[in-house]
C-alpha cells in the first residue's frame, strides 16, 4: 500500500493558519483535478514550523488545521521507513 506524506515548512504562528489551510486545499483539489488516485487515499498532510511553534495546542486555529486533516504545526517531524502515520 502506498503513503504519501505532504509536508509544508512555514512559520508557525497563529496568523498563517488559513494559508497552511489554502496550500493543502490547493494541494487536494491538484490530485483530484489531475485524477492521481494512487494518492487520494493513505496519505497525510504535514505542518512543520520553520522556528519555534507560537499556536497554543487547544486554540480554535488548531481545531480548523484538524478539521481539515493537516497534523502540526510541529517543530521535528520524524516519518520512519514503514512511513507509519
Amino acid at each position: 500500500m502506498l503513503k504519501t506524506a505532504f509536508i509544508e515548512i512555514h512559520p508557525a504562528n497563529e496568523s498563517e493558519v488559513d494559508e497552511v489551510i489554502k496550500k493543502a486545499q490547493w494541494m487536494k483539489r491538484w490530485i483530484m483535478d489531475n485524477q492521481i488516485r494512487v494518492i487520494t487515499e493513505n496519505r497525510k498532510f504535514f505542518w512543520v514550523s520553520s522556528g519555534n511553534v507560537k499556536i497554543t495546542k487547544n486554540s480554535q486555529k488548531i481545531r480548523l488545521l484538524r478539521k481539515q486533516g493537516i497534523e502540526g504545526p510541529q517543530e521535528h517531524l520524524v516519518v520512519d521507513k514503514e512511513m507509519r502515520f
